[in-house]
């Protein structure tokens, strides 16, 4: 189902003209003659559609046609692009007018695209029928109404088998672990500022097999309005997190059992990540904006065990952190200075540098 608005329509279209910049004293506002409904995406079927929406910006000529449209925003992105310009190329109008005379007037309208069934499709399918480890789960995440909504997305050589509308998440985005070398999937949404819920499934048939509270994810802000979170598979069994607003602590949560185990608790403002091959956890304080240097440390664990490795003393901007085949590389940008990087490399196994 294909949603579009426009205020001086009924309540089915919704378009919003805001007036442009400076422009003032109409006599009236362009008023809507005809438009047209969005194709779907070339491939894409109403099967296999998914939420999302596209706004547009364009401008009506004093002859009432739609020129020079563009995406302001868009989501899924780039989806339903090219299909919501080629939409708004078609709309017809009635020009706005000024001292009697037309004008040419900005405007910007919102396309919506909504799944049908409300995100569920094939929902009795017994998914025993097919090899778990060949599934593909994949999470369609969208915001609506202020909460943030997802879908699970099941498929089996690109053919979608099945769609399930999951719980809502109040105010972090959702999120799913299903790597295909674990029979659980871990799903995590957000009931409120304080508290969370993980969900764990079984991978064969999607029986809910625990419902856990949980504090929400610790989401570290670093760089230009990114942010980060800890999520990660530690075996085919276990999932690691980092969890808590104020001070972030590690858990480690048992699929099959269940059990949440507390690990180490860090400071605010904590990035982590693991390296590749799942042997070695990196964690470090950052500040928010990018660029500010903070005296801080690295701390490089073993994951078996949790068995602190190495600190590493950060004092200048860390441009970028590699991890290759137990060699951990370190980009450090000397921006208050000069534009020199620096390059250093430690070996793991040992906690040694070999090369700066």
């Amino acid at each position: 189902m294909i949603k579009y608005y426009f205020i001086f329509l009924t309540l089915v279209f919704a378009f919003y003209l805001p007036s442009v910049k400076g422009e003032t004293g109409l006599d009236s506002p362009p008023v809507p003659v005809s438009r047209v409904s969005p194709k779907l995406p070339k491939g894409m079927s109403k099967i296999s559609m998914v939420h999302g929406h596209v706004k547009v910006q364009f401008e009506i000529n004093e002859k009432g046609v739609v020129e020079n449209p563009f995406v302001i925003d868009s989501e899924p992105k780039g989806v339903y692009d090219n299909v919501a310009l080629d939409a708004a190329l078609k709309f017809k109008f009635k020009p706005a007018m000024k001292t009697g005379k037309p004008i040419r007037f900005t405007a910007t309208q919102t396309f919506d695209f909504e799944a049908p069934n409300d995100q569920n499709y094939n929902i009795g399918l017994n998914l025993e029928e097919y090899d778990p480890k060949k599934l593909d789960f994949t999470l369609h995440r969208f915001k609506k109404k202020g909460s943030f909504h997802s879908t699970l997305i099941i498929k089996d050589n690109e053919i979608i088998l099945k769609k399930l509308a999951m719980p809502t998440s109040k105010n972090d985005w959702p999120m799913l672990n299903a790597m295909n070398y674990s029979p659980y999937l871990f799903f995590y949404h957000n009931l409120s500022r304080t508290k969370s819920k993980l969900k764990i499934y079984k991978r064969s048939d999607l029986t809910l097999l625990h419902d856990l509270e949980i504090p929400p994810l610790s989401q570290t802000k670093y760089g230009a309005s990114r942010y980060k979170a800890l999520y990660f598979m530690l075996n085919m069994n276990e999932l690691i997190i980092a969890a808590g607003k104020k001070k972030p602590q590690l858990f480690v949560i048992d699929g099959k059992s269940g059990k949440i185990t507390p690990k180490k608790e860090f400071e605010k403002n904590t990035l982590f990540n693991v390296s590749d091959d799942g042997k070695y956890l990196f964690a470090r304080k950052v500040h928010s904006v990018p660029g500010v240097v903070i005296d801080s440390k690295l701390f490089v664990f073993r994951i078996q065990g949790f068995e602190l490795t190495k600190e590493v003393p950060l004092n200048q901007v860390v441009e970028n952190i590699i991890y290759i085949d137990g060699i951990l590389e370190l980009t450090f940008h000397y921006k208050s200075t000069t534009n020199d990087y620096r390059v250093m490399y430690l070996r793991l196994s040992d906690g040694e540098y070999i090369g700066d």
